[in-house]
């Protein structure tokens, strides 16, 4: 039997995203993924931090995220400029016309991007279609046209309330 002095032990970390968006959770993560090298732990099993596994398996995903089937004319507009693409700002248009209509799931993007009177002057347009998909009621959902919302949220779902975990129930702006 080895002695406690001969035993030696790990660190092990498994940090996730949402660690790193905090106020400094930059640092923060930078932090706590060198305590194995500074305390040695890494030289035994377990004394590693590990941050995300998402490229470890090689998976063909062609079929279910539909890489096969993307239209090449579709565009892609970069929600940190919003309100510029709402405004009509050609630069962020790509050549294409005015946006028309969009579906916001899970953001706030009335909260969050920057250049915000652009932002909301971009949202108060009458010419705008808006839908949100949310799981509670936030500027964003209320400002839009349809707004969607989920019952329960799907970390509490189980076998038996799956039906009614996924369904939604939506209102509409008068």
């Amino acid at each position: 039997m080895q002695s406690s002095s001969e035993r030696r032990s790990g660190s092990n970390f498994r940090l996730g995203y949402g660690f790193s968006r905090s106020r400094n959770g930059t640092g923060s993560m930078h932090a706590v993924a060198s305590i194995p090298v500074v305390t040695g732990a890494w030289q035994y099993e377990s004394g590693s931090a590990l941050h995300s596994n998402g490229g470890i398996f090689i998976f063909d995903k062609t079929m279910i995220e539909g890489n096969d089937v993307v239209d090449s004319a579709t565009r892609r507009l970069d929600q940190s400029r919003i309100g510029a693409i709402l405004m009509g700002e050609e630069e962020t248009l790509f050549g294409g016309p005015q946006v028309a209509a969009m579906l916001i799931q899970n953001t706030n993007p009335l909260s969050i991007c920057p250049e915000q009177d652009k932002v909301r002057a971009g949202f108060a347009r009458e010419d705008l279609f808006t839908c949100v998909h949310e799981q509670f009621m936030s500027e964003m959902a209320a400002m839009a046209d349809i707004s969607c919302f989920r019952k329960r949220p799907f970390w509490s779902m189980t076998t038996s309330t799956r039906a009614t975990a996924t369904s939604t129930s939506c209102s509409a702006r008068s």
